[in-house]
């Protein structure tokens, strides 16, 4: 099983090509059981987006996950940049536009 963190979007392609953040090999022995696999805790920190790839299914027509447990701690903070831009006095040519479009002369 392949883990990929804070990656916006995933495919299949993307995951088969791309390096993981972490890979486990998925034990055969207790499929019903449980199994802790452990994670990289530099790795696993400030998390947005989580994508789990399981690559093999021992043969198996299908692959079914009855259940997924996940340890840890949540903050509720997201630790990102905010992109702003503040403005004291607007362009002469940003008000003409804002006044054009308050009249609905644009859509």
């Amino acid at each position: 099983m392949k883990a990929f963190l804070n990656v916006n979007s995933m495919d299949f392609n993307a995951a088969e090509s791309m390096a993981p953040t972490q890979e486990w090999e998925l034990s055969p022995d207790n499929p019903r059981g449980l199994v802790e696999y452990p994670t990289k805790y530099t790795k696993f920190q400030n998390i947005t987006t989580l994508w789990l790839f399981i690559t093999a299914n021992y043969g198996a027509s299908k692959t079914e996950i009855q259940y997924l447990g996940f340890k840890g701690e949540h903050t509720g903070y997201r630790r990102e940049p905010i992109s702003t831009v503040y403005e004291i006095r607007p362009l002469a040519a940003e008000k003409d536009l804002f006044q054009a479009n308050q009249r609905g002369g644009l859509m």
